[in-house]
């Protein structure tokens, strides 16, 4: 069981680190300017599923969250809906 949390947590931080590298990408600014890994691993931990709780991510505020939340919330809900990551098998 333990090891199903942990393979779900890090499927998580896949789906956020790739949204926020496609998000990066598209502004040609490093993914670090989006959010920071330490951001992703919170953001992929909590997986908010409305902007009111996205905003409790560290990292987030309301610059970032009006320029990037729905991108990320539909990432976190489509992890969820699936219940696996695309990328993966996990």
């Amino acid at each position: 069981m333990a090891f199903q949390l942990w393979g779900k947590v890090r499927c998580s931080q896949v789906q956020v680190y790739c949204c926020n590298g496609l998000l990066a990408y598209g502004i040609r600014k490093p993914a670090y300017v989006v959010f920071s890994e330490a951001s992703l691993r919170n953001m992929a931990a909590k997986a908010p599923l409305a902007v009111a709780k996205f905003m409790h991510v560290n990292g987030v505020g309301a610059h970032k969250a009006k320029r990037f939340a729905i991108d990320f919330l539909n990432t976190i809900v489509e992890f969820k809906r699936m219940g696996r990551c695309c990328l993966c098998d996990g």
